[in-house]
């Protein structure tokens, strides 16, 4: 009989080290990705949330799967198995009400993900609220950070940047480019440019931190997007 534990399609991640998983296997996959696309770093970054879910969700799964009763495995398989889309959301959000306690961080990984899939960053903003509601810190900080991307890809940047500079103050130091990177992206399109510039700065000081070209370019960029900003209007004076 074999004794292989479920699994939900995903290569499941056993590392102890989840947050040094997250951070080299998110240089290696932004960085070639990021110098090539340029201008379009913004929604490159954005993908380092997917990163997070396989990672972290997976270690989360492996974590607990020992605890709970073998009828809410089989009954969250049958459900990944036989939905798809926003009918997984909606069945797995009936799940997650009756879910054992032990379980439910892995369960709205699981919802934050198919929102995701579904493009409906509404509910993924919820399931990850709810998963950081349920967790522990450093998956909590994980978690915080998924509801901020989510917010970012709703244009609620103001929200994003409010998350991610609470963030920044607790964050594990294996996040802290993560982070930092989100909350540069979140606060330039809120306007907030002031904010931009010290999160870009904050990140040259971060060693082994990869496109510091790139840096250097959006610390300049935002520098006279500021002074310009400044800048009084010449034409109401003439």
């Amino acid at each position: 009989m074999s004794n292989e534990k479920p699994s939900t399609g995903h290569t499941p991640h056993t590392d102890e080290s989840i947050l040094s998983a997250i951070t080299d296997q998110a240089a290696q996959e932004l960085h070639p990705l990021l110098e090539a696309l340029g201008k379009h770093w913004k929604s490159v970054t954005a993908c380092i949330v997917v990163i997070i879910a396989i990672v972290a969700g997976r270690s989360v799964y492996l974590n607990h799967l020992d605890s709970v009763s073998d009828n809410a495995n089989l009954k969250l398989q049958t459900i990944l198995t036989d939905n798809s889309g926003k009918e997984l959301v909606t069945a797995l959000n009936a799940f997650a009400k009756d879910a054992p306690s032990s379980m439910k961080a892995a369960v709205y990984l699981e919802i934050a993900q198919a929102a995701q899939d579904a493009d409906d960053f509404s509910a993924a903003q919820n399931a990850w609220k709810d998963m950081a509601a349920t967790s522990d810190h450093d998956v909590k900080s994980l978690a915080l950070l998924g509801e901020a991307n989510a917010l970012v890809q709703q244009k609620k940047y103001d929200e994003a940047v409010t998350i991610l500079e609470s963030l920044q103050k607790s964050t594990p130091k294996a996040m802290k480019p993560i982070v930092a990177s989100q909350l540069a992206i979140a606060a330039e399109q809120a306007g907030k440019y002031d904010t931009a510039l010290t999160s870009y700065e904050e990140m040259k000081t971060i060693a082994n931190m990869p496109l510091m070209e790139f840096i250097d370019f959006k610390i300049e960029q935002l520098k006279s997007l500021i002074a310009k900003n400044e800048k009084p209007n010449e034409s109401s004076s003439s």
